[in-house]
């Protein structure tokens, strides 16, 4: 969790080992016993969101009918986002934006995808006349993409923020509900 502290505020390539250790408190050569490098550290953490990510979606109440399933899923998205991305540097959130951590942001976007097709969409009775899989894609990469835009052009995360994006979330809803329907 200090490491991941660190990265956000700091920046990956800024936060040293030497950092790391002292502000937790041990040595390097412990640091190298569960560590090998810091990429390693940054790999440890983003599993570690991930099963956060599978363990949120799990808890999510599938028996709903499907608008209200979908709004569920964008706010607690928003809110795993806003607990990961808060206090980041604009320059962090860019280098999640390239190529850097490409595994780990396929897996999550099968994650976030397969809940919604699996979950969302197969509730509608057009299921058969679209793509689901295209059109899940779609939905999550819109989301994924309102959030990030949100975030540059406001130069980072503001105490309005939070209200914009549940003000989004709540008109996302409407329109893929009124879409799928």
């Amino acid at each position: 969790e200090k490491s991941w502290e660190l990265f956000r505020v700091n920046g990956y390539e800024e936060t040293k080992i030497e950092r790391i250790t002292k502000e937790v408190g041990i040595s390097k050569g412990s640091f190298y016993t569960y560590f090998k490098t810091k990429e390693d550290v940054l790999f440890s953490i983003l599993e570690k969101i991930e099963i956060e990510i599978e363990n949120l979606l799990k808890k999510i109440n599938v028996s709903k009918e499907p608008s209200k399933i979908l709004y569920e899923f964008l706010e607690r998205r928003m809110e795993l986002f806003l607990k990961y991305v808060r206090n980041m540097k604009l320059e962090n959130l860019y280098i999640m934006k390239s190529g850097q951590i490409d595994k780990f942001k396929n897996r999550i976007n099968v994650l976030y995808t397969t809940f919604i097709k699996d979950s969302i969409m197969k509730k509608y009775e057009n299921e058969k006349v679209w793509n689901s899989e295209i059109i899940s894609k779609y939905i999550n990469s819109s989301i994924e993409s309102y959030f990030f835009q949100e975030i540059f052009e406001n130069k980072g995360i503001d105490e309005d923020f939070e209200n914009r994006s549940k003000k989004a979330i709540k008109e996302f809803t409407k329109f893929i509900d009124s879409a799928l329907k």
